[in-house]
């Protein structure tokens, strides 16, 4: 069985508690004894997926599943700055590329969508006074175009904003999903690689 490959950032690269490590783990016991090769580095953006996805693909036979998850970094805006560190359009166009490139080598594609953060929360945290911070309506907008991007080139989309709103899921920066937060991610990811699967 070929293996699922994750691309993200520091919210899958959380060594103790990450949900790539609880795919894996959720995956097995529903019977099904898919490898996880964790590619998710922190602080990446849509061009980092791009060269690691260049570096890894050509190197594989090939995966099962591929799961991108990108937005966060790609829609922050740093202290001194007006513009997100990657703009929309030149996102949507990145991540577009990104899609056909994993589509040459992956069954399937998962996008997943970002999960909505707790901006007070981060907007009153030494992190937004002193590196950055985020606008929710711009921020929105990148969750927006995952989805729109999705369906464009034919990939599944997991959407987590709702299931994140509201909801006490994150660390103290408001940023990095808790335990809890983990799992609900993890949960339906898997739920939706089920659905997929062959009965």
């Amino acid at each position: 069985m070929k293996p699922i490959l994750i691309l993200g950032d520091s919210l899958g690269a959380q060594p103790e508690y990450g949900y790539p490590i609880m795919v894996e783990e959720a995956l097995r016991k529903s019977g099904l004894s898919y490898s996880v090769i964790n590619s998710s580095v922190p602080g990446s953006n849509i061009l980092g997926h791009l060269d690691r996805a260049c570096e890894i693909l050509p190197k594989t036979e090939g995966f099962s599943v591929t799961i991108v998850q990108v937005g966060i970094n790609d829609s922050k805006i740093l202290v001194g700055e007006t513009e997100p560190l990657v703009e929309l359009e030149w996102f949507k166009s990145k991540l577009g590329t990104l899609c056909q490139k994993l589509k040459q080598k992956s069954d399937r594609v998962l996008l997943l969508g970002l999960p909505s953060l707790e901006f007070e929360k981060i907007n009153s945290s030494n992190l937004s006074r002193d590196y950055w911070s985020w606008e929710a309506d711009l921020y929105k907008s990148y969750d927006t175009a995952l989805k729109q991007t999705a369906e464009l080139y034919g990939c599944g989309f997991v959407p987590l904003w709702d299931k994140f709103e509201n909801k006490d899921l994150f660390n103290q920066d408001g940023v990095h999903p808790n335990a809890d937060g983990q799992a609900l991610i993890c949960s339906e990811i898997v739920s939706a690689i089920l659905d997929s699967s062959p009965k």
